[in-house]
């Protein structure tokens, strides 16, 4: 009696150490190695089941697979970044934009606005003298071609805004001639101040002069940009001549040309 209780016993703790020990190995399998494992059950059950019956595996194989995707650890996706808008001066250099123009233009480099290389101007320039400005241009072949002409236009022509329309088509059509795949964009003509107004009244055909240059953007397919809206906004905008804005104007025109232009 007391033997066969002996044995029972020595039965018992042989098949815990063995047990422990199988779990010790199987714990400690890496991962590869139990899907290598499970893999080579599943191909047993397969050549097995086809013995047996000689059907058709596919569906299965469906469902196995499907287990297997199961069991596998799905990493969490991670959050999209959003993107960032870039700022004037990095969009107008991504898009190889050129703003070109009189003293105006001269503003958004004094201010470091935008970078010198997107930038042609000259004081005093009038669109039917730019033509030196046009030869910088074509060397620099830009996407995107955005002209600031008319200040200085307005003081040569006086009341003759047709004068300066015409000088204007001629202008269009020769950056259109030498740059055929840039894209051209107008802006308006800055007003200056009832001082500026007063020392020379030519200044009063500023609107008269926008709003014939707006018809002519439009009848040529040319977005017209008008900013003038910032000016209007602040309630002493002008530095010490009446004509030119102070710094706050600059950066704020710069973001309003990139928004009119689509620049990302």
């Amino acid at each position: 009696m007391k033997n066969n209780k002996f044995i029972y016993l020595s039965r018992l703790i042989a098949g815990l150490i063995f047990t422990i020990f199988i779990s010790y190995l199987f714990i400690n399998i890496p991962m590869k190695d139990k899907k290598e494992v499970k893999c080579k059950d599943c191909l047993k059950t397969e050549d097995l089941l086809k013995k047996q019956n000689g059907e058709d595996l596919n569906d299965i194989k469906k469902v196995i697979e499907k287990a297997h995707e199961k069991e596998e650890v799905i990493e969490e996706e991670k959050p999209s970044v959003p993107v960032t808008e870039k700022s004037p001066k990095e969009a107008f250099r991504y898009n190889n934009a050129v703003i070109m123009g009189d003293s105006f233009v001269e503003g958004m480099n004094a201010y470091e606005v935008l970078y010198e290389e997107n930038t042609i101007w000259t004081r005093g320039k009038r669109i039917d003298n730019f033509y030196d400005d046009l030869d910088k241009a074509i060397l620099k072949n830009p996407n995107i071609l955005i002209l600031v002409y008319g200040s200085n236009d307005v003081q040569m022509w006086g009341s003759n805004v047709n004068s300066f329309i015409n000088a204007y088509s001629k202008a269009i059509n020769t950056i259109k001639e030498k740059l055929p795949n840039t894209k051209i964009y107008i802006c308006s003509i800055f007003e200056v101040s009832e001082s500026a107004k007063e020392k020379d009244n030519t200044f009063i055909n500023i609107p008269l002069f926008n709003e014939k240059l707006k018809m002519f953007a439009d009848e040529n397919n040319i977005t017209f940009i008008d900013s003038s809206y910032i000016i209007k906004e602040n309630s002493d905008p002008y530095s010490y001549d009446g004509i030119h804005p102070k710094a706050f104007f600059y950066p704020k025109w710069a973001s309003d040309i990139v928004s009119k232009t689509n620049m990302r």
